[in-house]
């Protein structure tokens, strides 16, 4: 955090006047606090007040003042310890304002739930609002294949957001130097640990048996052949873990949101050439198991720009545009076992990607609506995701 220029001094004295009912504690009322608020909200002083009363109020309601007495859950204490490592070589304390995340451990499985997504929504926002300028810099440590990013961790080039990706204990192999090689594959084949790979197997004994009595509850439906089959209905039995009732509920409201958005006539079309533009999509071929493998470029992509276009109802529409076209080159393909394909390989291509781009509670709201309609609509399908050519801010 810079010392304030000539401009901000005047800000920080309007400011500090435009407040002063609130009659701040001395620790509230500094230079260096103040300038904090001025410039999360762009030298805005009625935004920054805003944003200042509302975080007193924050205060106020959380009792923050006595949050150190607090005793933290045991759960929390032990699966997300924070320790103290001392001070860098600006005095800052190397666990608060420059925090090392360590991913060792985590998987996309114990975050890709909505509810999970909802409280880290809810965590941003309140970080947002209450702690702005604080985050000097964050390091991502040994991230797994689901949350690295692959083209920075060789390149280990800093961002423009002072971010750095160490990424200890990598495990995944990949083509590196992504961006040059896949548009010279006609045919993709990864190796890739087995633990990282949810590969959609074959019925078991048990998912044989709940197949026909799952069909039975979803006759009423008159449901095309496509959605009649043993492996499109397994998609959602698994979906709810075996649970017929939470399975056929979701698969009835899947089934309603076809009807409301139109999906049958989705491949004819034509996506607005602001996403043809910004965010191409292209088919690379097939992988060892006959799943459909693409990739997606965001080099171009800016949510907020989209957001402020009205566009926001047809990037939605746009996923659901690329869910039929991927779930499409399925059909008729069968996997080594001879086991019908339901599952695809996604790159994503973060070159040029920022946090800017993101940086808006719209963006996220509309990322997070993004995650529902796939969570809700598409169960299963995913066999892996690929980040490649990210820069640090993505790598978590």
């Amino acid at each position: 955090m810079a010392s304030p220029d000539t401009k901000e001094i005047e800000l920080i004295s309007q400011l500090r006047g435009k407040v002063s009912d609130l009659n701040l504690e001395t620790k509230f009322n500094t230079d260096h606090f103040l300038l904090r608020w001025i410039r999360a909200r762009q030298h805005n002083v009625e935004l920054a007040e805003k944003m200042l009363r509302e975080h007193m109020i924050y205060r106020e309601e959380n009792d923050l003042e006595k949050i150190l007495s607090w005793t933290p859950p045991e759960i929390l204490l032990k699966t997300f310890p924070v320790h103290f490592l001392g001070y860098d070589d600006d005095n800052c304390p190397v666990h608060l304002f420059i925090t090392i995340v360590d991913q060792k451990g985590l998987s996309y499985r114990s975050v890709c739930s909505v509810g999970a997504m909802d409280l880290n929504m809810q965590m941003t926002k309140r970080f947002e609002a209450n702690y702005p300028e604080t985050m000097k810099t964050v390091f991502e440590i040994n991230c797994n294949a689901v949350f690295a990013a692959i083209f920075s961790l060789v390149q280990f080039q800093e961002t423009i957001s002072g971010t750095v990706n160490l990424a200890l204990n990598l495990r995944l192999h990949i083509l590196v130097g992504c961006s040059c090689v896949l548009t010279q594959l006609s045919s993709v084949v990864f190796e890739v640990q087995q633990e990282f790979v949810y590969k959609m197997a074959s019925p078991n004994t048990k998912e044989i048996e709940l197949i026909p009595q799952f069909r039975a509850k979803v006759s009423d439906l008159n449901l095309e052949s496509q959605f009649t089959t043993d492996h499109f209905l397994l998609r959602w039995i698994r979906a709810r873990q075996h649970n017929l009732d939470l399975a056929e509920k979701m698969l009835r409201e899947h089934i309603k949101y076809r009807e409301e958005n139109d999906l049958e006539n989705i491949l004819s079309w034509s996506p607005p050439e602001i996403f043809v533009q910004t965010l191409p999509f292209r088919f690379l071929g097939y992988d060892e198991d006959n799943s459909p493998v693409s990739v997606v470029s965001y080099d171009k992509f800016d949510l907020k720009q989209i957001l402020e276009l009205g566009e926001g109802h047809n990037y939605l529409k746009y996923m659901d545009y690329l869910f039929a076209v991927t779930l499409d080159r399925m059909e008729g393909k069968f996997t080594r076992e001879g086991y019908p394909v339901t599952q695809f390989v996604c790159i994503e291509d973060r070159k040029g990607m920022s946090y800017r781009k993101l940086a808006s509670l719209g963006a996220m709201d509309l990322e997070l609506q993004m995650s529902r309609l796939v969570e809700a609509n598409y169960p299963e399908t995913m066999k892996i995701a690929f980040e490649i050519n990210c820069n640090s801010v993505f790598a978590a």
